[in-house]
């Protein structure tokens, strides 16, 4: 209301502009197919995609944090797969010893493990608190 001429989007429309983003300019192409893929499910779910809401002048502090840890969530799906990947690839030369290192490599996660010990509970899943918290150290 103070500022009339500046247009509020919501943290779906955010997501598509990222989505443009990758579909254009990155360089991984399966990467970038991935990553379009999830936003268009996100897109057909509607609101049962809790992630990326459709809200804009009333969108919540809480509605916007989705948005790092949707991005978060889709970059450590695309790493693992990507390392995946690899360990596919080392199977199929016959290397089973590089490939069982890839099949379990942890740093395609992020954050990793030394850089956020407390993003991870003792169960060995993620707190998703902490992991928000340590992206907002980290990026903003």
């Amino acid at each position: 209301e103070l500022h009339p001429n500046i247009r509020v989007f919501s943290p779906m429309e955010a997501g598509s502009i990222l989505r443009e983003y990758m579909g254009m300019f990155f360089n991984c192409e399966k990467c970038s197919k991935r990553f379009i893929a999830q936003y268009d499910e996100c897109v057909e779910l509607g609101p049962s995609c809790h992630r990326l809401t459709i809200n804009t002048v009333d969108a919540t502090v809480q509605d916007w944090k989705e948005f790092p840890l949707w991005i978060w969530q889709i970059h450590n799906d695309i790493s693992r797969s990507k390392a995946q990947r690899a360990s596919d690839f080392h199977e199929k030369q016959d290397r089973r010893a590089e490939a069982k290192k890839w099949e379990r490599y942890m740093g395609a996660v992020y954050p990793h493990l030394d850089q956020c010990i407390q993003c991870w509970t003792a169960e060995g899943t993620w707190d998703i608190n902490a992991v928000y918290a340590h992206l907002e150290r980290e990026y903003w």
